[in-house]
């Protein structure tokens, strides 16, 4: 029976060993770095757009690189999905690059260059959405101890065919608090809807005023609103206490359709602190009513 527990026990102590002592190589993941990771164009029928990605070993052993080229779907609040067929909006047959794989030493950096020609009569105006991809693949001198090959990483290509490219676009909702807030932070939402062929980034902020309020304005992140699709935007007042009414207007630029604007308005105070301090008002004069119904102040002079 000893020599059983003595078994067992020496099997998991090497378990643990073997556990906490393993190379951690044989848990890596080779990566590859590049930039740019996004390009946003204009190109015209029968004028070549031609650019370069670098791409990047940062690994000490050298790695193969497989370009590969897929079309973007575009959705609601910047969602995109790849795709390797032709869909509308599609830009992949107009990429030309050269596609073989090759291999890159440890460190080194390649330029990939690429180009894009739209058709002259045949590009449909408006945006046109693909991605580059670049997959990491086994190679002779890569480690064989377990290393695995990490998911694929690529530059999105965001390509605008002249001619009756529109957008244009609406503010469909922009949301607060509610009427009333008794304290801070304040966040605002707000929701932009594209209504054109073309994708765009609105610019803009939020003006926040009132009679004993500081006029503040609020940024918010640029983020692009894909054709036919929403995007949700959002701000934040970064402060504790406000007072009164306070007017909150929103103002982004679009493209085409020029200046948007939408509004609300919500009452603030700190009822809590205000309260408090009522209370503590309260009680310092009822104390002190009662100091002086129990004592007298009486001025004592000195004999002459």
């Amino acid at each position: 029976m000893k020599r059983f527990f003595y078994l067992v026990f020496t099997l998991v102590l090497a378990a643990i060993i073997s556990a906490f002592f393993s190379p951690m190589s044989a848990r890596a993941q080779v990566g590859i770095s590049l930039y740019p990771v996004k390009f946003d164009i204009s190109v015209e029928p029968g004028k070549p757009y031609a650019d370069a990605i670098t791409v990047i070993n940062p690994n000490d052993f050298p790695i193969g690189v497989q370009p590969e080229v897929e079309n973007i779907s575009a959705g609601d609040e910047g969602a995109i999905d790849l795709v390797d067929t032709d869909i509308p909006h599609g830009l992949t047959a107009w990429i030309s690059m050269d596609r073989m794989p090759f291999t890159l030493a440890p460190q080194e950096r390649r330029e990939v260059p690429f180009t894009i020609t739209v058709p002259t009569g045949g590009g449909e105006p408006g945006s046109h959405y693909g991605v580059i991809l670049f997959r990491g693949i086994p190679v002779a001198g890569t480690p064989s101890n377990g290393i695995g090959i990490s998911g694929r990483v690529g530059s999105v290509v965001l390509a605008t065919v002249p001619g009756d490219a529109v957008k244009t676009g609406l503010i469909e909702s922009f949301t607060g608090p509610g009427s009333f807030l008794a304290r801070g932070p304040v966040d605002f939402t707000f929701k932009v809807k594209n209504t054109g062929n073309s994708h765009f980034e609105p610019q803009g902020k939020i003006t926040l005023s009132g009679p004993l309020v500081k006029t503040t304005d609020l940024s918010f992140e640029p983020r692009i609103v894909f054709p036919g699709h929403n995007r949700t935007f959002k701000a934040k007042w970064d402060t504790r206490y406000g007072f009164g009414p306070i007017t909150a207007t929103l103002n982004i630029m679009v493209p085409d359709s020029g200046s948007q604007n939408a509004t609300l308005t919500f009452f603030m105070f700190p009822w809590q602190e205000a309260l408090g301090f009522l209370a503590l008002v309260f009680i310092i004069g009822f104390f002190w009513r009662m100091f002086r119904k129990n004592f007298r102040i009486v001025k004592i002079s000195s004999p002459k």
